[in-house]
């Protein structure tokens, strides 16, 4: 009878108690800094406490399977445990495999009666009924005494966390999370060996979702998620985090995807940021069961730094600003252009004057559009009509006596003005007038100026008038007759001698002027008395101009027959008066023989 040696012992498993803190992988990326922090090693101390709004419990077991292998790997013992406290199996003493699958139920693994059997065992279970994360683990030695075994326990997923750094994004640039997912995660995980899934078939394309807690201050405080190992392991030989890529691996490579609200002045929409989880940041891409992967990612200026897979800018669209245009005046012309504009464009705007406007600019200047604003045509009016530019007279001077007209005419320029109308006045409305058709009448002795104004512009021009008094000089002639009476012949009157003729000189000034008199006369004949011409007189003699019998220039008889009685007066013919003209007042002296006065006297009748 063969000899049997049963050893009694306990199993510790110290996920009963918590499991371990994961493993840290630090990816750091001159853009895009990278951390992941991944469990591989699980001891009996607990894990900090996650406070998490997430349903996955991470650190519990409530169930496990025990599996004991022999040296040769064929199936002993197994065992299953609800609700452990504390495991204790019989078995031989000897090299022994113990493996526990915790939180997966009573899963029948009786059934893998070998341990290369068992290393084939998958699930597509991540959790249990009470969202606990499904563990193994196994240990191999050599039991020779009744004692402790600790197995130490891995969840079969990884864990992903994500934190975001705004501080350096542009001023007017927001990116707002609005959830975050893995894509390509692995449909099932192997218990006991590296998960590796082959196919596209083998992968969800959508993995697990958040879209609350996205933005915590730290990763201890972040909601995570979960999905099972995949280790593609290096793929290509990128140098960057930019140039990242599993090629034509893509379909089974697992990454993380966020998708943001992104809004800054000249882009908006949804923008969706990716990254490839992984050992380093360059070309591995294995996501490792009980890992803790840390994404850090940290914006920079407009967060759009790279034309990447890594950032899809597809539905994220131009930010459109509304210019609109219009005209001041309002009638001044008409003005196109408005309408949106792209952040930076320059507004395509059109002014059109209408007649008699200009078109000067406009305000503000043109710029590239950084926001809604309206721009103002400025029209300038061009007023139609054509004004005056000045005005002209026809004459600088006129001189006029007193009592006479004289005329003026306006040259208004240009020529084509169109209100060339003229206001007619004078300076000294005493000594002369004007009136509105230029006619100029001298009034008194004097010096005006006689102004046309022009009604469009008040343009002026200025005649300078002298207004002459007149002191008009005229002769006084005085004829005396000496006669008889005789009594033959029926009796007749006769002259008894010549006529005599007595010229004076007078004025019809009562001033008393000193001056001279120029003249020649001819005296009075009758050429049928057979009396030969008298000879004229010529002479120039100082006078007092007067208006009195003064002084007489000469006298003379006038030949005739003895009844002649009408014999024409003498001829006075002036040849100079000096002075003719007088400045103060302006006055001149003329000879106005119409004012001629006779005189007949005779003597013996």
């Amino acid at each position: 009878m063969r000899l049997y040696r049963y050893i009694l012992f306990s199993l510790f498993i110290p996920g009963f108690l918590g499991c371990d803190k994961d493993d840290i992988i630090d990816i750091t990326d001159s853009e895009i800094k990278t951390e992941i922090l991944a469990r591989i090693n699980l001891t009996i101390k607990s894990e900090d406490v996650i406070s998490k709004s997430t349903t996955v419990v991470d650190n519990m077991i409530s169930n496990v399977n025990i599996l004991v292998f022999d040296i040769n790997g064929n199936l002993l013992k197994n065992y299953y445990f609800e609700n452990p406290s504390s495991i204790t199996i019989c078995c031989s003493s000897g090299t022994k495999t113990i493996v526990a699958v915790a939180n997966a139920g009573d899963i029948g693994l009786s059934s893998y009666t070998t341990i290369s059997n068992l290393r084939n065992a998958v699930t597509s279970n991540m959790t249990n009924s009470l969202d606990q994360c499904i563990m193994a683990g196994e240990k191999c030695l050599n039991l020779k005494s009744s004692g402790s075994v600790t197995i130490e326990m891995r969840r079969l997923l990884s864990k992903v966390t994500v934190v975001f750094n705004k501080n350096q994004l542009d001023e007017g640039t927001t990116v707002t999370i609005r959830d975050i997912s893995l894509r390509n995660v692995p449909s099932f995980c192997c218990l006991f060996s590296d998960n590796k899934p082959l196919t596209s078939s083998d992968i969800s394309e959508y993995g697990d979702f958040i879209n609350a807690n996205l933005e915590p201050a730290d990763h201890q405080y972040a909601t995570p998620l979960y999905m099972f190992e995949n280790k593609q392991g290096d793929i290509g030989f990128a140098t960057n985090e930019s140039q990242k890529s599993p090629g034509e691996s893509y379909p089974v490579c697992s990454y993380i995807e966020i998708r943001a609200d992104y809004t800054n002045e000249a882009r908006e929409g949804i923008i969706k940021y990716r990254f490839y989880l992984g050992n380093n940041i360059t070309n591995n891409f294995d996501v490792i069961r009980n890992k803790w992967y840390q994404l850090n990612v940290i914006f920079r200026e407009d967060a759009i730094n790279e034309v990447s897979w890594r950032i899809d800018t597809t539905e994220i669209t131009d930010v459109l600003y509304l210019v609109e245009v219009v005209s001041q005046p309002i009638n001044g012309g008409s003005v196109e252009g408005s309408g949106y504009y792209k952040y930076g464009s320059l507004p395509e705007l059109d002014a059109t004057p209408n007649t008699y406007y200009t078109f000067t600019g406009w305000s503000p200047a043109i710029a590239p559009v950084t926001r809604s604003m309206t721009y103002t045509a400025i029209f300038q009016y061009i007023d139609p009509t054509i004004h005056v530019t000045g005005i002209t007279l026809s004459k600088d001077s006129l001189n006029l006596n007193s009592g006479s007209t004289g005329n003026l005419t306006a040259i208004v320029l240009p020529e084509n003005a169109n209100n060339k109308s003229v206001v007619w006045s004078s300076s000294n409305p005493s000594v002369a007038t004007v009136d509105q058709n230029g006619n100029v009448s001298g009034l008194s002795a004097g010096i005006v100026s006689i102004i046309a104004t022009t009604a469009d512009g008040g343009y002026t021009a200025s005649c300078t008038v002298k207004v002459f008094r007149i002191i008009k000089l005229y002769f006084h002639i005085e004829r005396t007759a000496k006669v008889e009476y005789k009594s033959n012949n029926g009796g007749y009157w006769y002259l008894t001698e010549p006529l005599r003729d007595d010229i004076y000189v007078k004025s019809d000034s009562p001033e008393a002027i000193p001056g001279t008199i120029s003249y020649s006369i001819e005296w009075a004949y009758d050429p049928s008395s057979g009396f030969s011409p008298p000879e004229s007189t010529t002479a120039t003699k100082s006078i007092i101009i007067y208006h009195t019998l003064n002084q007489m220039l000469e006298s003379d008889n006038a030949w005739g027959s003895e009844t002649d009685f009408t014999i024409d007066y003498p001829i006075i013919t002036v040849t100079g008066v000096s002075p003719a003209i007088m400045e103060s007042p302006p006055t001149r002296i003329i000879v106005d023989q119409q004012m001629n006065t006779y005189k007949y006297t005779e003597i013996g009748r």
